[in-house]
């Protein structure tokens, strides 16, 4: 099992940034043990806002690699031109070189991120959503569950055929009782956003 770091954070200088994030990606793979793939998005809706998904061979890979992050000289930069961050955790997955590239396809690549109200039942219907609904739908290129982890957080990760596909089948899936607790109001969403994939390493 691989596990897969996801960090969104908010650039100072969205052009500086964009020019430079395959840079980082490069560096990951070069600086630090147990990287396996990586990949650059940017938020469709706020141009200023990106996010890093890293895939690491175990959880202890990541979490050294992103202790030693910043004493590394060639990364500087990066901390520098990050304003802000709004998430950076880390998932178990089965995501790989080829699945991360698969993803990297996609026009509209979309980004859950909760904490459920009741674990066990959202855990159930989110397996229902990813296996009987979006597995087998034409408008899917890429779905992937992101487990509860350590923090409470769990979510999904998806690549559509564009964001009207997006869109379109929300209404859809939300009609659905078996899916019902991912819907759920009282869910606290910690993150929900379309990206754009410039790049991939």
């Amino acid at each position: 099992m691989n596990a897969l770091e996801i960090a969104v954070f908010q650039a100072k200088d969205p052009n500086t940034f964009v020019a430079k994030q395959p840079d980082v990606h490069r560096l990951l793979g070069e600086l630090f043990d147990g990287y396996v793939a990586s990949l650059g998005l940017r938020s469709a809706s706020d141009p200023a806002v990106f996010a890093d998904l890293v895939v690491w061979s175990s959880t202890e890979a990541a979490t050294a690699a992103a202790a030693s992050l910043g004493d590394q000289p060639e990364l500087a930069w990066f901390h520098d031109e990050v304003e802000s961050i709004r998430f950076f955790d880390h998932f178990d997955t089965e995501l790989d070189n080829e699945m991360l590239t698969t993803l990297s396809t996609a026009p509209a690549i979309e980004l859950a991120l909760l904490k459920p109200a009741d674990a066990g039942a959202f855990a159930v219907a989110q397996q229902s959503l990813h296996t009987n609904h979006l597995a087998h739908s034409d408008q899917v290129i890429s779905n992937t569950v992101l487990s509860l982890n350590s923090s409470g957080v769990t979510g999904d990760l998806m690549g559509w055929m564009s964001a009207g596909a997006m869109e379109s089948m929300a209404p859809k899936m939300m009609a659905e009782a078996e899916l019902v607790p991912v819907f759920d109001p009282a869910n606290e969403m910690m993150l929900f956003m379309a990206f754009n994939a410039p790049g991939s390493s």
